[in-house]
């Protein structure tokens, strides 16, 4: 996620807007303004690259402090 590309931009406002949404894919999605499966699919790809799993509490943990981190560099 930390080299700038669209897909990462993508990756990024999708894993934004499931943090801010409390992992409610739905809502996610109405407020992205794609399907519910393009929020799965963005998110396994997070979980891709960065080998950290939305599905666990620790992991969402992880991905939020590197979000932020990635906000800051």
């Amino acid at each position: 996620l930390g080299t700038p590309s669209a897909e990462n931009a993508q990756l990024l406002a999708t894993l934004d807007a499931f943090h801010e949404h409390h992992g409610q894919l739905t809502v996610v999605a109405v407020a992205l303004g794609v399907h519910r499966n393009t929020v799965r699919r963005r998110l396994r790809r997070v979980e891709e690259l960065t080998g950290r799993s939305s599905a666990s509490a620790r992991g969402r943990a992880e991905l939020w402090v590197a979000a932020e981190i990635l906000r800051r560099s």
